[in-house]
C-alpha cells in the first residue's frame, strides 16, 4: 500500500553559501560611466548581451 513520504529522504539543509556580489562590486567599481568603453566591455558578452 502506498503511503505518504515521511520526508526522511530529503537532503539536510546546509548553511548559506557564499554571498553573491554584483559584478561591479566584485571588481570594486562604484560608478559605471556609459562613455568608459574599457569598463563596459567587462560587462558585455561576446553576443552583445549585458551580463548581470
Amino acid at each position: 500500500m502506498a503511503g505518504k513520504a515521511t520526508g526522511d529522504r530529503r537532503k539536510p539543509r546546509v548553511g548559506k553559501g557564499a554571498k553573491v556580489l554584483p559584478p561591479a562590486r566584485a571588481i570594486k567599481i562604484d560608478v559605471i560611466d556609459y562613455k568608459d568603453v574599457a569598463t563596459l566591455r567587462k560587462f558585455i558578452s561576446e553576443r552583445g548581451k549585458i551580463r548581470s
